[in-house]
């Protein structure tokens, strides 16, 4: 089962390649946010407090 979810991932699964960054690291990242037919960009800066990762994405949590 495991080797089908990681097949799954390996071909489905779009890979962003992102910068890397730790705890205590100050960041900038953006959302974009539909709403009806407009769309906009929010962005939010803060310093890494803590990180989480996972096998298809990674969390972190900012001040």
């Amino acid at each position: 089962m495991e080797s089908l979810i990681k097949f799954v991932q390996d071909e489905f699964v779009a890979k962003k390649e992102f910068p890397k960054f730790s705890a205590g690291d100050t960041i900038t990242v953006y959302y974009e946010i539909k709403e009806g037919e407009k769309t906009r960009t929010q962005f939010f800066k803060g310093v890494v407090i803590r990180e989480k990762r996972n096998r298809c994405y990674r969390n972190f949590y900012n001040t």
